[in-house]
């Protein structure tokens, strides 16, 4: 009979492991792939965490495989007491589960916490790429009708043109000047120029011309109307792209405004204007921008592609293609940040926009597997550590928990045999020293070898030591009195860091923890104690420190040159305003000279170019003044303090009032709030900008108001500067305070387009906001908001 049992048992065993690793497996295909599929449908970031959790899943069930096997197969000592032992081994095994579904887990939330802000960045890149482009084709767009609009607009031009279709005496020189005028055009832009008279003749034929008949057509209707035209985007009968513009030539007073003549622009659009299409900003091996319009049914791409080498102008995709990023573009009509799937039938996030004046859209586009391959990378490197992580804790808990039983084993054959009990309770451990000592003459019983390691003395040498000999002499007062406190009663052990003394000198840092074992008298009947050698861990927190305080003096030492270097650049900024004026001002003072001395020496066209060339000067002058007073406000610090509005704005309009009284502007001023808290130059900076701005706008107005008003708000104080001026249109609010951006002609409005940048940068450097309201034709309403409000002081009231 009783072997009978000691077959079955086995067997039972073997049953139980086998429907333990069946539950567990299937909990985790089931738990885990479900998971993983409400969390993403991307095919390759499910087959890196689905990697990741085959990985996990053969570890684990390996691990567990080994626990059930030497749990159920230990020795017949251990399995004899094994009734007695707490029921823990189940809740062991429900711990390496749930590490187990710890890495799918972390690799799925990692795709809901990353994957939407990841995608929202790259549209907040591909939406601002999208409006950078289109805005650099349209600046071009309006260079070349604006070339075109000189030309058709220059008096002298005209009248040279004129005298060469003539054909009188001065017919050569004046064809000399036209040749020089437009060799000077098509040299800085790179144009194909051709010149005709009333009638479509070609009076300067250009090299190669084209003779379609469209080009023709398109000559013959500018001649007719008087005009300015561009033409579309097409394909020559070379089959190279062509934007061509045809500005007419009106003449003069004799010639009772009728056309003359025209001039045929070919603009570079090979040369330019494609590759101005096909830069991006960073790097990127899928990011593209695609120019494209309505060609019927159908998308036209009109640049050359990235991925489809000679497709500029002939390659077209149905229009009614919906995951198409052009098609979606062209339908809708507006601004939009979508996900879809290109020419090649790959999936994409794009950003499309129209651009104005013309029937194209742009599209700014890169592939969804690039936007996503550092959350790929983030999954893999995240499931690596947890995968690690997790086999490291499993090991520790698995050896922390057959210590543990070891332990316990060892305490019920103490109980049961009393003379081996001291050598059943000591158990040799590799990683830890551990020793059992008299209590009366404090010397060690027995000891182990990891012991006899950290002290570096034989094991026999080291028993006739007693632990007071190699413990250090600062420590040693210290140690003796815990000591003797539990020989009193008063605890019954401690725990305490120390040094040791080695047999070769050397001093070791360790942890040592004392428990007492008492007697049925509760006297103590012997110590035990483990030794934890810390020595490399005391070594790593002094060169720790160590390496901290070298950082602080390399922190102090790259503070003390990032200074230097700011006052350098401040020398250079004010150093190069200098040198760039100077020539400026021998340019300005030698054209006055030739514009007064030697004018009756020139023409209409050299008296222009004088007073363009001063023009020119002076516009530079400003735009360096307004650069440098940019650097400054930059580099200058806020000093913030109370500060009346009045005090600002009344000598800011007292210095205007020549302006404001020859414009004849009504100025009324709605100031309600009491003194604000901010930095008084750079809010006189930013309201200076804005009367300046205002008064600029409306200029030809008809009863020109300027209202100036501040009141109390949630957050501070607002004030704004209202006027009844042009305005401009919404859509471009943000543009109008970036550097350099202008929304009017320069000969409209004149200005460096530095001015509200400044306002910007003054109100973010005082902890403000500046915002405008406008429409076109309705004026403009600028806003300043000050965050806090200085307290009022009674004896000011």
């Amino acid at each position: 009979m009783a072997f009978g049992r000691n077959t079955q048992r086995p067997r039972q065993r073997a049953a139980h492991i086998a429907l333990l690793y069946l539950a567990f497996a299937s909990l985790w295909i089931f738990a885990s792939d479900r998971l993983l599929s409400l969390t993403t449908s991307d095919p390759e970031v499910l087959a890196i965490i689905g990697m990741a959790k085959g990985f996990t899943f053969v570890f684990v069930t390996t691990l567990l495989l080994y626990l059930l096997m030497r749990a159920w197969h230990e020795s017949p000592a251990l399995a004899d007491i094994e009734a007695t032992m707490p029921p823990r081994r189940r809740a062991l095994i429900l711990v390496f589960i749930g590490l187990g579904l710890l890495v799918p887990a972390l690799a799925a939330s990692i795709v809901l916490l990353h994957g939407p802000h990841m995608r929202e960045r790259a549209f907040d890149d591909l939406r601002n790429i999208a409006d950078l482009k289109a805005g650099q084709i349209e600046a071009w767009l309006a260079e070349r009708r604006s070339d075109a609009a000189v030309l058709g607009a220059s008096d002298g031009f005209i009248a040279n043109v004129a005298s060469m279709a003539s054909g009188g005496p001065d017919a050569e020189a004046a064809a000399t000047s036209v040749r020089k005028r437009l060799a000077a055009l098509a040299d800085a832009h790179g144009y194909e120029i051709e010149l005709f008279d009333a009638n479509g003749h070609a009076l300067m034929p250009a090299a190669g011309a084209s003779v379609m008949p469209s080009r023709q057509a398109w000559l013959r209707a500018a001649l007719d109307s008087g005009q300015p035209w561009v033409s579309d985007l097409y394909l020559d009968e070379g089959g190279r792209p062509r934007l061509d513009l045809i500005a007419p030539l009106r003449g003069g007073t004799e010639d009772d405004g009728r056309v003359i003549g025209a001039v045929f622009l070919r603009a570079p659009v090979a040369a330019f204007l494609y590759p101005l299409i096909q830069t991006w900003p960073t790097s990127s091996r899928s990011a593209e921008i695609v120019l494209a319009r309505r060609d019927g049914d159908a998308v036209l791409y009109l640049n050359e592609l990235r991925h489809r080498p000679g497709s500029a102008m002939s390659f077209r995709l149905p229009l009614t293609d919906s995951d198409l990023p052009a098609a979606r573009s062209i339908q809708g009509g507006g601004r939009a940040v979508l996900e879809g799937v290109d020419y090649r039938g790959v999936p994409v996030l794009a950003a499309t926009r129209p651009v104005a004046g013309t029937p194209w859209h742009l599209v700014a586009k890169v592939d969804s597997v690039e936007i996503l391959a550092p959350l790929r990378d983030l999954i893999f490197w995240v499931s690596v550590v947890a995968f690690f992580a997790i086999a490291a804790f499993a090991a520790v808990v698995l050896m922390l928990w057959r210590l543990q039983r070891q332990a316990y084993a060892l305490q019920l054959r103490a109980q049961a045999a009393e003379k081996d009990r001291q050598l059943k309770l000591f158990y040799e451990l590799p990683f830890i020293g551990m020793a059992i000592t008299d209590p009366r003459s404090r010397r060690w019983l027995h000891a182990n070898q990891r012991l006899s390691d950290i002290l570096g003395y034989p094991r026999g040498e080291l028993l006739e030591k007693t632990w007071a000999d190699l413990t250090h002499p600062d420590d040693l007062a210290d140690d003796v009195a815990l000591y003797e406190r539990v020989l009193a009663g008063a605890i019954d052990g401690y725990q305490l860091e120390k040094r040791y003394l080695r047999k070769d000198g050397q001093v070791i840092d360790a942890v040592i923890d004392v428990k007492a074992v008492r007697a049925a008298d509760g006297g103590v009947e012997f110590f035990v104690c483990t030794v934890d050698d810390i020595s490399e861990r005391k070594r790593a927190e002094r060169e720790i420190q160590r390496l901290n305080a070298g950082l602080e003096a390399r922190v102090r030492e790259r503070t003390a040159q990032l200074e230097a270097v700011n006052k350098e650049l401040e020398s250079f900024t004010y150093s190069v305003s200098h040198d760039l004026k100077a020539p400026l001002r021998g340019i300005d003072g030698y054209s006055r000279m030739l514009e007064k001395n030697h004018a009756a020496a020139l023409d209409q066209e050299g008296r222009e170019f004088v007073a363009n060339i001063r023009q020119g000067t002076r516009r530079m002058a400003r735009l360096i003044d307004d650069l440098l007073a940019y650097s400054r406000l930059e580099r200058r610090a806020a000093q913030t303090g109370p500060v009346r509005l009045a005090d600002v704005i009344e000598p800011l309009l007292d210095e205007r009032a020549g302006e404001i009284g020859e414009q004849g502007v009504d100025i009324e001023l709605r100031l309600d709030c009491p003194p604000v808290s901010a930095d008084a130059e750079g809010l006189r900076l930013a309201l200076r900008n804005l009367i300046d701005n205002a008064l600029k706008f409306t200029r030809g107005v008809e009863s020109p108001r300027i209202e100036i008003g501040a009141r109390p708000g949630a957050d501070g104080c607002r004030i704004w500067v209202r006027d009844n001026g042009v305005g401009f249109d919404m859509r471009f609010h943000d543009r109008v305070f970036e550097i350099f951006q202008r929304l009017h002609r320069e000969q409209d409005y004149p200005g460096t387009g530095i001015g509200l940048a400044m306002v910007r940068k003054a109100m973010q450097r005082m902890g403000g906001r500046v915002w405008a309201e406008s429409s076109p034709g309705a004026g403009a309403t600028f806003y300043l908001e000050v965050t806090e409000s200085a307290p009022t002081d009674r004896r000011e009231e």
